[in-house]
């Protein structure tokens, strides 16, 4: 696969898992896609609330699980990371 089309799969799946935090935990939150990048063998993909506040605890176990859960189906280590 391409490194333009690992980019996009990083990006589909970061996206579709950030809609499940956002119906669990009544938030809404977008992808920063230009902010995405590779370092060694972790996609870094920033992402920002847009609309409400998760408790913490919850809501940062959950990115956790969805990171595991992207890297199982992209193949690739994955950080959501929460920017302003």
């Amino acid at each position: 696969m391409s490194a333009a089309n690992v980019r996009d799969s990083v990006l589909d799946e970061a996206r579709a898992a950030l809609q499940e935090l956002d119906r669990q935990f009544g938030v809404r939150s977008e992808v920063v896609p230009d902010g995405a990048h590779q370092d060694g063998s972790w996609w870094f993909v920033p992402f920002r609330l847009t609309t409400g506040s998760p408790s913490a605890r919850g809501y940062y176990e959950a990115l956790a699980e969805a990171e595991e859960h992207i890297e199982s189906r992209v193949g690739t280590r994955v950080l959501l990371v929460p920017s302003v």
